[in-house]
């Protein structure tokens, strides 16, 4: 049965790339299938609720989609304003 991978195991990406997020998502997808319900239940005596998985991947997309350049930011922060005119 193949377990979800720990996202804190990942490889790390190369300086110029950012690490996939699709581990954590694979992780939240697998914490929410029966048999892992199941499995906690039966170890703990209740179900997983999945927030630290919900977290994990939550910084993971929001890590990827931080602007790096902040002169493309201010640019566009700029057009976003409407015009008055």
């Amino acid at each position: 049965m193949p377990q979800a991978s720990d996202p804190s195991t990942d490889k790390e990406a190369t300086p110029g790339k950012q690490a996939s997020c699709i581990p954590r998502f694979d992780a939240l997808w697998f914490c929410y299938s029966p048999v892992h319900q199941f499995k906690q239940f039966y170890r703990v005596g209740n179900v997983d609720d999945c927030l630290s998985y919900w977290n994990d991947l939550y910084d993971c997309l929001r890590q990827r989609t931080k602007y790096k350049d902040p002169v493309r930011l201010l640019k566009l922060q700029h057009q976003s304003i409407p015009c008055m005119y």
